[in-house]
């Protein structure tokens, strides 16, 4: 078996914690559509208390995607980054 570098076997917990919270808070965002209804009920008044609660999941998102691609030359080189990512999100 071949043996992975160290940057690639070292995983970082708070990442993953980070990534299943803000998982969560995205699905949660995605079934709360009553809140863009502007109904003034109380369950609007719910659903926005929900919305906000749950707001920091997409920038949370963004930052660790940019987090964890900060060190892929030390993985590999930039046109195989781009024909992973092409692959990986173009063709699907």
């Amino acid at each position: 078996m071949a043996q992975q570098s160290s940057a690639q076997s070292e995983r970082i917990g708070y990442y993953d914690l980070l990534n299943v919270v803000s998982c969560l808070g995205v699905v949660a965002l995605h079934c709360n559509g009553y809140v863009h209804t502007y109904a003034l009920d109380s369950a609007w008044h719910q659903a926005l208390v929900f919305e906000v609660l749950f707001y920091f999941s997409v920038p949370v998102f963004v930052m660790l995607s940019g987090a964890t691609l900060m060190s892929y030359r030390e993985r590999y080189r930039t046109k195989k980054f781009f024909r992973k990512r092409f692959v990986r999100t173009v063709i699907p």
